[in-house]
């Protein structure tokens, strides 16, 4: 099996950077949006297998995207990145659309184990 191909959406430039940085000796990362519209778009050009994102994403928030991107490809998984400590938005994630939710107040290692766990088949809450 190749390297775990993921997509960063993320409406901040400099984050997506730094997340690309942190995760490219270890993963592919195929490619970084900005908005929800393009998030869409981009999952069904790149066909990741995970797609680490920020839940609160222009366009279209990352909710409603989460349950479009759900239905359109079951099999790739979905990493919330969230600024807010909400339990409930955190569980209606999980249980609806989300295969992990992880605070932005999380350290960059953390981002790692987080996707090594979901390679796996875990579930990730912080």
């Amino acid at each position: 099996m190749g390297r775990l191909r993921i997509l960063l959406a993320d409406e901040h430039a400099l984050l997506m950077d730094v997340f690309r940085k942190l995760l490219e000796p270890e993963f592919e990362v195929v490619g970084t949006v900005s908005d929800g519209q393009t998030l869409l778009a981009g999952a069904l050009q790149w066909q990741p297998d995970l797609i680490v994102a920020d839940i609160g994403l222009p366009l279209l928030q990352g909710t409603d995207a989460g349950r479009k991107f759900r239905k359109l490809l079951p099999k790739t998984r979905f990493l919330v990145v969230a600024m807010n400590d909400d339990a409930s938005s955190a569980a209606d994630a999980i249980r609806e659309w989300a295969a992990g939710f992880l605070l932005r107040q999380t350290g960059g290692p953390q981002l790692v184990y987080a996707i090594q766990e979901l390679i796996t088949g875990k579930l990730l809450v912080t």
